[in-house]
């Protein structure tokens, strides 16, 4: 009877590990206790045809501006980023998870304003997540018929 019962015990923990939900996706860690800590953009690509300009990234900067931005990302999803020249943007992030891929999405906050009030953000896609970096990939609009993208490095400091 004990043995019965140790059998039964096994193929139900076998069962519900097997029905736990996946903590990769694509070889990209979907929870956000990874992505919690103080990061640096340590490297940006273009990747857009020659001759395209890229003004602004987050309706913030050019995108060459957010080279060497510090990101704090706190697990309670509030947040910040601070350019080289020191200006600060407040921000709520989490992660978004479909069928396929992870994104990092986050809202720009202005004082006083609460997540939940604000309709509009940005979401960029977890390429790649190594034990102290992560790539992020955001899509740019260069044409009716193609688009570019950019990819952030992070690095944990």
């Amino acid at each position: 009877m004990l043995k019965n019962s140790w059998l039964l015990l096994f193929i139900i923990l076998g069962l519900f590990t097997a029905c736990s939900s996946s903590k990769e996706m694509n070889g990209v860690p979907t929870q956000k206790s990874v992505y919690d800590g103080n990061w640096t953009i340590t490297d940006i690509t273009a990747n857009v045809p020659e001759g395209i300009k890229i003004f602004n990234l987050f309706d913030e900067a050019p995108h060459t501006d957010f080279l060497n931005s510090i990101w704090i990302l706190q697990g309670n999803g509030n947040g910040h980023f601070e350019l080289k020249n020191g200006n600060r943007q407040d921000i709520y992030w989490s992660l978004f998870k479909n069928d396929t891929l992870t994104m990092l999405q986050f809202k720009k906050l202005e004082a006083g304003e609460k997540a939940r009030d604000i309709e509009t953000g940005y979401r960029l896609e977890i390429k790649e997540k190594l034990s102290n970096s992560f790539i992020l990939q955001m899509p740019v609009p260069v044409s009716t018929q193609a688009d570019g993208n950019i990819r952030l490095t992070f690095t944990k400091t």
